[in-house]
């Protein structure tokens, strides 16, 4: 079951002015670019993402209030929380209000999207679908809404598989995730840190309550080449679904 690492837990700052609410009618996929994924170390990641979308222009940041993502996925399949979702982002210039933006990390121009973290990104898709009934139709590339490469060639050609993949899911597709592939470290990487507790919050998506102190949450800096890509004919990935916990929730 995927989790959901909360701000508290990797150190966010607060927004520089108070964020706008909305609701969500549309999801955007987005890669972080630059780096490849074998740059990944957790915490440390996400607040340098978020201060150079805060830093001034003049200092060669975004200028914006927060971080502009929604959603961060790390390389290790873990998904960290931007900006709360029914609050607006800072994710395709224009088009942010109702829009949920979701970035996987890594440069997908450059590397392939792992299976497993893929499979990360479709259910984590078809739980923000699910609650606000965002069709599959509703579900985009950030090269779809403004002129750019985001996500990169090697993600953007799945759009297609991904709005499938979401509708089985959402269907009641029963596959599972296929077998994770683990993510190049030293010897000397820490091992994760150990949930404190867990609060499910809906069919699909466990909050984890971490302690940003612990440096289990950083990673390697060592480039993940030997990491095996999604061939771009896989069959359709499924994620399974916890029905058990969604009646309580309701």
């Amino acid at each position: 079951m995927p989790v959901v690492i909360e701000r508290s837990d990797w150190g966010a700052q607060p927004p520089n002015t108070p964020w706008t609410t909305h609701y969500p009618k549309k999801i955007t996929i987005h890669h972080t670019g630059g780096r490849t994924s074998g740059y990944w170390q957790g915490a440390t990641t996400m607040r340098a993402i978020q201060d150079g979308h805060i830093k001034p222009t003049s200092q060669g940041g975004r200028g914006w209030k927060d971080i502009g993502y929604h959603y961060v996925i790390g390389p290790d399949t873990s998904i960290w929380r931007g900006r709360p979702e029914d609050k607006v982002g800072a994710h395709v210039r224009n088009n942010n209000t109702g829009n949920v933006g979701i970035s996987v990390y890594g440069n997908y121009n450059q590397e392939d999207i792992r299976q497993d973290v893929y499979a990360t990104l479709v259910e984590l898709i078809a739980d923000i679908a699910s609650r606000y009934n965002i069709p599959t139709q509703m579900i985009f590339l950030h090269r779809q809404l403004q002129s750019t490469d985001c996500p990169g060639s090697n993600l953007a050609i799945r759009i297609n598989q991904i709005r499938k993949d979401v509708a089985d899911v959402l269907a009641g597709g029963s596959a599972v995730h296929a077998a994770p592939v683990p993510v190049a470290a030293s010897p000397a990487a820490p091992v994760p840190a150990p949930v404190h507790h867990t609060t499910v919050i809906s069919p699909r998506i466990t909050v984890a309550r971490t302690k940003e102190a612990t440096a289990a949450h950083r990673r390697s800096s060592a480039p993940c080449s030997s990491l095996r890509p999604v061939p771009p004919g896989a069959p359709a990935l499924q994620v399974r679904r916890i029905l058990s916990m969604s009646r309580s929730l309701r």
